[in-house]
């Protein structure tokens, strides 16, 4: 049995193993990490369940967690869904490797840099947006048939802004 499998159980809901990865960051997220071991706690969520809880102040009881990993690759490649802070690295690696996912913006943030990323993806349907954390349930329902679209990068063209700008000089 490979070290993975030792933490997967079989899904409640789809007779297979299912695994949720939860990030929140480095500054850390403790309202999610509450949350999600909050819904472990009372059933809600069924699956397994994997935290990076950076420097959250909140220590989950209901699931395996960790605080920082050089990579999240492995996790990344284990997991069938995300859920994470809306910060642009994570979101990021997520919709472009097509993982299913679920984003919920820092309120505790003072700029509102999450915010203006998460309205463009979740628009496109590339993730889920949870606007209340109190509804981090129902969001993970909707993920299971939700059809996300996938992100196409696009083309990279800041070569030519600045070509103009130097033609200008």
């Amino acid at each position: 049995m490979a070290s993975n499998e030792k933490v997967l159980q079989e899904s409640h809901i789809r007779g297979a193993i299912f695994m949720i990865l939860v990030v929140t960051g480095t500054i850390g997220f403790s309202d999610l990490v509450k949350k999600v071991d909050e819904l472990l706690e009372r059933g809600k969520i069924k699956d397994n369940v994997i935290l990076q809880i950076g420097d959250s102040d909140y220590i989950p009881k209901n699931c395996k967690y960790f605080k920082f990993k050089p990579s999240l690759e492995p996790y990344y490649k284990m997991a069938d869904l995300v859920i994470s802070h809306g910060g642009a690295a994570t979101t990021f690696e997520a919709v472009c490797k097509g993982i299913k996912l679920i984003s919920i913006n820092n309120p505790h943030r003072i700029d509102r840099h999450q915010e203006d990323l998460l309205t463009v993806l979740s628009k496109n349907k590339n993730l889920l947006w949870c606007r209340n954390l109190a509804e981090l349930d129902k969001y993970i329902a909707k993920a299971e048939k939700f059809k996300f679209k996938k992100y196409i990068k696009p083309v990279c063209e800041i070569h030519k802004e600045i070509i103009r700008f130097l033609d200008k000089i």
